[in-house]
C-alpha cells in the first residue's frame, strides 16, 4: 500500500523551461581548527553535479569552500530570492 507522500514523490515533473535554482556547496579545503583533511574528489563532484543539473535546465550556482555560518547566509539568501518558486533544490557535495 502506498501512502499519499509516497506518490507524491514517485516522480518530479520536469515540464516548465525554468526549473528552479540548485545550489551547491562545495567544501574540499578546510579551516585548520576543524581538524578535517582536503576532500579529494570535491573539484570532479563539482564538475559533474554542475553539468548534469545545468542540463536538466537548473539555474546552478556553485559555492567553494565556506564556513557553516556562510554556508547558512548563502542558503537563506536563496531562498529568500526564490520565495515565488515551487521548490529550491539544494545539494551539499
Amino acid at each position: 500500500m502506498c501512502s499519499h507522500v509516497d506518490r507524491l514523490f514517485e516522480s518530479y515533473p520536469m515540464r516548465s523551461a525554468k526549473r528552479g535554482m540548485f545550489v551547491m556547496i562545495s567544501n574540499e579545503h578546510f579551516l585548520p581548527s576543524t581538524q578535517l583533511q582536503q576532500r579529494l574528489g570535491a573539484q570532479r563532484d563539482r564538475i559533474v553535479l554542475q553539468q548534469v543539473f545545468t542540463q536538466l535546465g537548473f539555474e546552478v550556482t556553485v559555492h567553494r569552500d565556506l564556513t557553516a555560518k556562510r554556508a547558512y547566509r548563502v542558503l537563506a539568501t536563496g531562498v529568500s530570492r526564490s520565495a515565488r518558486s515551487v521548490a529550491i533544490n539544494c545539494r551539499s557535495v
